[in-house]
């Protein structure tokens, strides 16, 4: 709703609801225009870049810890490749800390080629990134529990957890739904109860729809919260049809932080289907 009590139009409650990846830019100083491209890129598709210009810093200083810190804090990264970039002993440095954690993902890309494609390059990169949560009311708390750890791990989730009427449905989510598809991963939250849920037997038809459209059913990922494999025998044999032959994942046996460690590690170990 809107503060005059108003349900906003598709293109505001897209701002609203859709919250973008943080994507950290490593980059020379020296190729700031260039860069500002990328960022202007991945913050069109709602996004949000990571930019350091710190005066302090120089190729003559070390990798400050503030810097090295940020690192470690963040999951996805893009590193911009350069003949200045390659001469910066700090933009170097930065880049080792990078590799050197095994749990970032990075895509590397070069400025200096004049017929670099950004949507192409960085496709794979930002779709690993970006998620879309399907669950049934009745598990909206694990839902949110879900949603808050990705976004600790700067992935980009949209999720219509303030979105439950028919009207909401018919105004907003299917067009959502779409473009979340295409952007990234459908994580379809299944228990015993929900899969008799109307509501998300609409969303997995959809998305298998969208999926045939050349986007490849493997952006659909099947997350059994309860009951484990055999919470599907309780659905529909639509629903059954549409998810028993994707790879899903388990996750009803081990503590939520373990079990968020494997639902992260196969968003970014995937090979989507473009």
């Amino acid at each position: 709703m809107t503060s005059d009590g108003q349900m906003p139009d598709c293109e505001t409650a897209g701002r609203i609801m859709a919250e973008g990846a943080w994507i950290f830019l490593s980059h020379s100083n020296y190729d700031f225009d260039k860069v500002r491209e990328v960022r202007n890129f991945l913050e069109l598709k709602g996004h949000h870049p990571l930019m350091f210009f710190l005066k302090c810093l120089n190729d003559d200083d070390e990798v400050d810890d503030l810097i090295r810190r940020e690192i470690e804090s963040r999951s996805w990264f893009i590193l911009c490749d350069s003949a200045n970039a390659r001469k910066s002993r700090w933009v170097q440095a930065e880049i080792l800390v990078i590799k050197g954690l095994p749990t970032k993902t990075y895509k590397q890309i070069n400025l200096d080629d004049s017929s670099l494609d950004l949507e192409a390059e960085l496709f794979s990169l930002t779709r690993k990134a970006s998620v879309f949560l399907s669950y049934a009311k009745r598990d909206s708390t694990i839902a949110e529990n879900i949603r808050n750890e990705l976004r600790k791990h700067d992935f980009g989730v949209f999720s219509d957890l303030a979105l439950r009427s028919e009207e909401d449905w018919q105004v907003r989510p299917q067009a959502e739904l779409h473009n979340a598809a295409r952007r990234g991963a459908v994580l379809i939250l299944l228990s015993r109860e929900s899969v008799r849920s109307e509501w998300q037997q609409r969303e997995v038809a959809l998305a298998a729809e969208i999926s045939k459209m050349g986007w490849g059913r493997s952006n659909i990922i099947p997350v059994y919260i309860d009951g484990g494999f055999e919470a599907l025998e309780y659905a529909p044999s639509s629903m059954r049809q549409h998810l028993s032959t994707i790879k899903g994942l388990e996750l009803s046996t081990r503590r939520f932080e373990e079990n968020m460690v494997v639902l992260m590690t196969r968003l970014r170990d995937f090979e989507w289907i473009r």
